[in-house]
């Protein structure tokens, strides 16, 4: 995927942040083969992830991509979200829908507050 085809799709995320303001967010990369470089990574915890936050997000439940250097991908992003963001949010990592998603109704106690990319 081109850099700039993702980062159309991750701007998807700040709209959907404004109008559902959910506290839980599942991000489902079961079929991403995808590998988010470094500077997509930063632009990710600069660019997108404030937003997130800014509407409330603290829950996040991310569904492992197929191969192990994307997976890692996804970890690096998210610990780079962590350094540039000074809140505390909660992250889990599952190998299939299911389980990101009960987790995450674990967290949340109700299923409208939680928005599937």
């Amino acid at each position: 995927m081109p850099d700039q085809a993702f980062k159309q799709e991750m701007l998807r995320i700040p709209e959907i942040s404004a109008e559902y303001r959910p506290t839980g967010f599942l991000e489902d990369n079961t079929q991403r083969d995808f590998i988010i470089r470094p500077e997509l990574q930063c632009w990710i915890s600069t660019e997108i992830a404030p937003h997130q936050f800014e509407y409330g997000t603290s829950y996040f439940a991310l569904t492992n991509p197929p191969s192990y250097v994307a997976q890692l991908s996804t970890q690096q992003t998210m610990d780079e979200i962590k350094k540039q963001i000074k809140k505390s949010f909660n992250v889990a990592y599952f190998d299939d829908h299911p389980q990101a998603w009960e987790w995450l109704c674990l967290q949340q106690m109700t299923v409208g507050d939680v928005s599937i990319v």
